[in-house]
């Protein structure tokens, strides 16, 4: 199914989900970060891009490494009690996953759907596969982070040379000194370079786009000399950050998740975290002889 997933060239619309892929539905909105409890309520570009991308490498997380141990152990119990009508779920995919590395959503929720199982195996020695102090260890709610907006390396560059700021000052602008600020822009339009010299465009949270986006916004708002040209007006999200399938892909799959040390996001911004920003742009616009101007807001 991942491979008709992946090798299918033409838009897939919400009437025509694989069934397998919608018998999943659940499962896929108690575990993903920001889809809907229920399907739904969930919106036709959402339900279309997790049916496109179903079966990419853009689900991650940073609340599974309490499997790290135990993948081995898993993958034989699979094989050996079919839990999932014979389905197979790869160590690989579990050490992946519980290392904070980007897996498939299908790869997610079969992961999950195992560990559900085992947890409510009638064989103690099976149900002890995902124990840990009396705690069965299945995958949280809310856990996985969707990496499926396609940032916009042409347009993220655009503005910031637009606003005659280098991509270590926005990187800072947006998160402050970190392990991952100075290089984020610089990761952000330039992708990754992979094998035979091709390049990935990057894709990112949806907690990650909203960061980003909201400090090139503040940056525009609190540089009233740059409201020029196309920025008259401050473009909407959608332009930076876009959430479709297509976009970022040539020859094979050219689009990867950013990793979260380079600064992919796992966590919605805070108002804190909208303070700082606001107050980080106003001091430097200041140092660079813009007028004072009243301070923008984050609204989440």
């Amino acid at each position: 199914m991942a491979r008709h997933a992946q090798r299918r060239k033409e838009q897939i619309q919400p009437s025509e989900f694989d069934p397998g892929f919608s018998a999943q539905e659940a499962e896929i909105a108690r575990i993903v970060v920001g889809v809907p409890d229920k399907p739904e309520d969930w919106d036709g570009i959402l339900r279309v891009t997790l049916a496109n991308l179903y079966g990419e490498t853009l689900f991650m997380s940073q609340r599974i490494g309490f499997l790290n141990h135990r993948a081995q152990s898993i993958e034989k119990a699979v094989k050996g009690q079919k839990l999932l009508d014979g389905a197979k779920v790869d160590r690989r995919y579990i050490n992946n996953l519980s290392g904070g590395q980007p897996i498939t959503l299908l790869q997610c929720v079969k992961i999950s759907e195992v560990c559900n199982r085992l947890s409510r195996h009638q064989d103690a020695a099976m149900r002890a596969l995902v124990a840990s102090s009396g705690v069965f260890c299945v995958i949280p709610s809310n856990s996985i982070i969707a990496s499926i907006y396609w940032a916009s390396r042409a347009d993220i560059a655009a503005f910031r040379r637009h606003v005659g700021l280098t991509q270590k000052e926005l990187g800072r602008l947006a998160f402050g000194k970190t392990g991952y600020s100075d290089g984020l822009f610089d990761r952000l339009e330039s992708g990754a370079k992979g094998k035979n010299g091709k390049r990935f465009d990057y894709r990112v949270s949806k907690f990650t786009a909203d960061r980003v986006w909201f400090t090139m916004f503040a940056v525009w708002h609190h540089f009233p000399s740059k409201q020029t040209d196309e920025y008259v007006s401050f473009p909407a999200q959608e332009l930076f950050f876009e959430m479709r399938k297509n976009i970022g892909r040539g020859q094979g799959d050219r689009s990867i998740a950013l990793p979260f040390d380079h600064g992919n996001q796992d966590r919605p911004v805070s108002a804190k975290d909208g303070e700082d920003i606001v107050e980080r742009v106003s001091r430097l616009a200041l140092e660079k002889g813009e007028p004072p101007v009243v301070a923008c807001k984050f609204e989440p």
